[in-house]
């Protein structure tokens, strides 16, 4: 079945030709503010890029407080004080210790410094909370043997250990 379709109005292709007037109109309007957006997007690059001087002092000033505030008060001086999480106040300590491993800082935002500091795998604590080694005590390594009921001893581990890298230190005579 097929219909037929009204034909166009005279009223109909004048509202056609006004839409058409006013979409240039707003895009006239869109085009005068391209200027200020540029400026804001140029601004904020501009202050992400220094973000990193700013976090390094705010760390520098963190350590500081933590340094006279002792460990226990810590957590509580942080929330009561300064307005941003314990992560972010950790974050902010990270990059005012390990600054000196940092690129020049000119090349670098922040937030690519976080990310950077937190991929490298050398600085990752492992599921005990302690930076890898590259060797460990015989007593140390004997004692979660015991704990976790591992049905071998230290000498027929060593392969593996010495596989991953770690060395068995024996104990002195």
């Amino acid at each position: 079945m097929t219909t037929a379709t009204a034909p166009k109005k005279k009223g109909e292709e004048k509202s056609k030709a006004k839409h058409e007037e006013e979409r240039e109109a707003q895009l006239d309007k869109a085009a005068r503010l391209v200027p200020g957006i540029k400026a804001a997007h140029k601004a904020l690059v501009d202050a992400l890029e220094s973000s990193l001087e700013k976090a390094i002092e705010a760390g520098k000033h963190l350590a500081a407080a933590k340094n006279l505030v002792g460990h226990g008060g810590w957590h509580d001086w942080l929330k009561n004080n300064c307005g941003f999480s314990l992560r972010t106040a950790s974050n902010y300590l990270r990059v005012y210790k390990r600054r000196d491993e940092l690129p020049k800082r000119d090349d670098d935002s922040y937030r690519r410094a976080i990310q950077r500091l937190r991929r490298d795998p050398a600085t990752q604590p492992n599921k005990c909370g302690t930076r890898p080694r590259s060797s460990i005590e015989r007593a140390r390594l004997e004692r979660p043997i015991t704990r976790y009921k591992i049905n071998a001893k230290v000498d027929a581990l060593r392969p593996l250990l010495e596989a991953l890298g770690i060395k068995v230190k024996e104990p002195k005579a």
